[in-house]
Parts: structure tokens; sequence; C-alpha cells
């Protein structure tokens, strides 16, 4: 499934698909955001840390926004 929202929280949830049983459904402290813009850049972000979560075998130490480098001009 990977990244979702519930009807009850403000943050991204991640459902980790090879997470040990009960633990698969694990809350990012990202915030879903407002206007279409920062929803979607807070979904990129949550999606970020499903698919490193992945990666790792479904185990997370933090989960949390991923440090974005700034662009510079």
């Amino acid at each position: 499934m990977g990244v979702f929202k519930r009807p009850d929280s403000k943050f991204w949830w991640l459902w980790l698909e090879t997470a040990p049983k009960g633990h698969q459904r694990v809350r990012t402290d990202i915030f879903i955001g407002v206007t279409k813009a920062e929803r979607r850049e807070s979904r990129s972000d949550a999606e970020l840390v499903y698919h490193a979560a992945m990666v790792n075998g479904g185990q997370l130490h933090r989960v949390g926004a991923p440090n974005r480098q700034e662009k510079k001009p």
C-alpha cells in the first residue's frame, strides 16, 4: 500500500509490507499539507521515507521528513 492518510490524523502514515506483524502501520512526523502544492510535497517526502524503510527491510529508526538540499541559483 505504501503511503496513506487517516481521517483522524494530521500526519502521513506508512504501510510497511516487510515489517513484522503488528508493526506494519507507522505514523510519520510529516504533516499533510494544507494547499495542493504542500500536500504534493509532503506526500513526496513521505514516499521517500517509505522507500528508505523498504530498502532497510521495514526497519525505521526515525520516521520524519528527509533532509532536502536547497538548490542554489
